[in-house]
């Protein structure tokens, strides 16, 4: 038996010293007064358990309603932030679309115009070179043959050229776009 941290000797020993100093006709007097300060003081104590007990609980209550908030609050900051940055990523997109074709406009109007000319240049090189030959030098109908040749290989080289420069263009960024947010889908 354990008494308020003493032992039963020791409860004793206690009980013993009251009994001879005060009397066994004061003891139960005694008893009964130190009894009802121990309820007391258990009630007392209880009830101030109690009450911060429920002090603590409301304002436990109070904790989590803020954090909550906050919590909300976050979440649609996040958002916002989220489709904002969306929204630029597609803006951005678009105008990269844009400019390449834009660019993709002018370098077949620059590949057209490098063919037209070369296609007059050629045709005014054949018209002399036909003049040449009318008058009927052999020497400048080789030279002549030579020279065609030369112009329509150097043609046709700088029309395949164009070709290629006008191929090689960049891909629609669309595409490289659909594949990076396919890529962040498929890691987030």
């Amino acid at each position: 038996m354990d008494f308020m941290g003493m032992g039963l000797w020791e409860v004793l020993v206690i009980l013993t010293i009251a009994l001879l100093v005060f009397g066994p006709n004061k003891l139960p007097e005694i008893a009964r007064t130190v009894g009802q300060g121990l309820r007391k003081f258990k009630m007392a104590t209880s009830d101030l358990t109690r009450e911060i007990t429920e002090e603590l609980k409301k304002e436990t209550k109070e904790i989590k309603e803020e954090v909550q908030e906050v919590q909300e609050a976050v979440s649609a900051e996040a958002k916002d932030i989220s489709e904002g940055i969306k929204e630029e990523l597609d803006k951005g997109v678009k105008e990269v679309e844009e400019e390449v074709q834009k660019v993709q406009k002018e370098v077949s109007a620059e590949a057209k115009d490098i063919r037209e000319g070369v296609k007059k240049d050629a045709s005014e090189l054949t018209r002399e070179i036909t003049e040449e030959l009318n008058k009927g030098d052999k020497e400048v109908k080789d030279a002549v043959q030579k020279v065609q040749k030369r112009v329509s290989a150097e043609a046709k080289d700088i029309s395949e050229g164009v070709k290629k420069d006008a191929n090689l263009a960049p891909e629609r960024p669309s595409k490289a776009m659909e594949e990076t947010k396919k890529g962040e889908h498929g890691n987030g």
